[in-house]
């Protein structure tokens, strides 16, 4: 007879004593999984779970107990069903201080196997590796193993806290997340970690900026800020040994009034003209009003007043790249390609700011794309509109006529189209558009 049926009416019939009971059904999970059975893994570890922690005063039986969570997260997985999976290693990982990491062997083979179920789970659903790991095997059934090995013992135990920031960037990263990512802070067993505050931090503003969203904006730029400058310290970069005892605290947020610090100034000054420009090229013109109206209320963002002022109308004067990058935000309200030489320059001022910004995911490959539309446009069916086109539009349409869709490729689109639409940059424009384009002379 078949391993799987003798195993399911085992573990169906069940035994004498509850620890029997338990070990039969991870062994049914076990042959199930193996047999391809995921939905019948799952039920049979949650099955074994549920028998072992009735169990909880004897500590190998408790670490036994939290095994099973992590391997019922994986059978979870596998079997389609990320979200329970998600659930699942919350409860195990949030069940570990319950366990000495150095005690009996099964705890410290708890310890150890459940953060490496963890990363299975982070790399499956991100797609992405967590630090300088290794490719990561997990094998069903591999957290509640009952004869670990002692060698398990000489492997690193990183801060628990780690792995509940990993869980809620692969929540995030869900189509239809559980919400852990929002509330998963409130698992932590010492506080918040310096650096995974920073990396989320950055996660966080990129991800606003590609979707546009205004809320709490003057928070996010403040904290964006005090981001800039902690990162450009170093102070919170940490090696892979010191991960088993981070540091510990949050981002602070920064004051930007006039008399801020020059460095401070620009990082908020960055975030706020990435969020407008992705937004303006999106059409979404009510989340730059939005950002706007709360800027100018905060008193502690006084120093970009004057750029809120100017995506809303108010100053028009130009004396900074910024300036004429937060006039383009105002100006693309309006179809600039009926103003040949005014699109010329706000995607010249927009380029400026984007190449020079630290926030260009979500923002350079639109601009590049609405240039490019741009002057495809003119070229095609606003021809009219161009100073002697017979002459000027053959060098841009090559330049069109390129497969390169770059910041690079932009700049120098720009640089040829000016004689078309009757445009000489002023020489420090001109100077650098070539060097984005990388034909500056030599």
């Amino acid at each position: 007879m078949p391993r799987r049926p003798l195993l399911t009416a085992a573990a169906e019939a069940g035994g004498q004593d509850t620890i029997e009971r338990a070990y039969t059904a991870r062994e049914a999970g076990i042959s199930a999984a193996t047999l391809g059975d995921w939905a019948a893994a799952q039920q049979w570890f949650e099955r074994a779970q549920g028998e072992a922690s009735t169990l909880d005063k004897m500590p190998s039986v408790r670490a036994m107990a939290i095994g099973l969570l992590a391997d019922t997260a994986h059978a979870a997985y596998c079997a389609g069903r990320p979200e329970i999976a998600i659930v699942k290693m919350r409860d195990a990982l949030s069940a570990l201080p319950g366990i000495d990491p150095e005690g009996t062997l099964a705890e410290a083979h708890c310890h150890r196997v459940v953060r490496h179920g963890l990363l299975w789970l982070y790399r499956e659903i991100t797609g992405t590796k967590a630090g300088a790991q290794e490719e990561v095997i997990y094998s069903p059934g591999c957290a509640s193993n009952t004869e670990p090995l002692e060698a398990i013992r000489e492997h690193p135990v990183v801060a628990l806290d780690v792995a509940f920031y990993l869980l809620a960037d692969a929540d995030e990263a869900l189509a239809a997340p559980t919400g852990f990512y929002r509330d998963f802070r409130d698992y932590l067993v010492e506080g918040p970690i310096v650096s995974s505050e920073l990396s989320a931090a950055i996660a966080e503003d990129r991800r606003t900026i590609a979707t546009r969203d205004p809320t709490n904006f003057v928070q996010r730029v403040r904290r964006h800020a005090s981001v800039a400058e902690m990162v450009a310290s170093g102070e919170w970069l940490e090696t892979d040994a010191a991960l088993k005892n981070p540091r510990r605290g949050t981002i602070p947020l920064a004051t930007i009034r006039q008399d801020a610090d020059e460095d401070l100034r620009r990082a908020a000054e960055d975030y706020l003209l990435s969020f407008a420009t992705a937004a303006a090229l999106a059409g979404a013109f009510d989340a730059i009003d939005a950002v706007v109206h709360e800027g100018l209320a905060s008193s502690e963002i006084g120093a970009l007043h004057s750029l809120l002022r100017r995506m809303r109308g108010d100053l028009t004067i130009i004396a900074t790249d910024r300036d004429g990058a937060a006039n383009t935000i105002w100006l693309l309200r309006e179809d600039l390609t009926a103003r040949p030489a005014e699109f010329c320059w706000a995607s010249a001022w927009l380029l400026f700011h984007v190449n020079a910004s630290r926030l260009r995911l979500g923002v350079e490959e639109p601009l590049v794309a609405w240039i490019f539309g741009g002057c495809a446009y003119l070229v095609s069916n606003g021809r009219f509109r161009l100073s002697f086109p017979a002459t000027t539009v053959p060098p841009v349409e090559a330049v069109l006529a390129r497969p390169e869709r770059t910041i690079a490729s932009a700049a120098e689109l720009l640089l040829t189209l000016a004689p078309a639409v009757a445009t000489r940059f002023i020489p420090q424009a001109r100077s650098t558009l070539e060097k984005i384009a990388g034909t500056s002379p030599k």
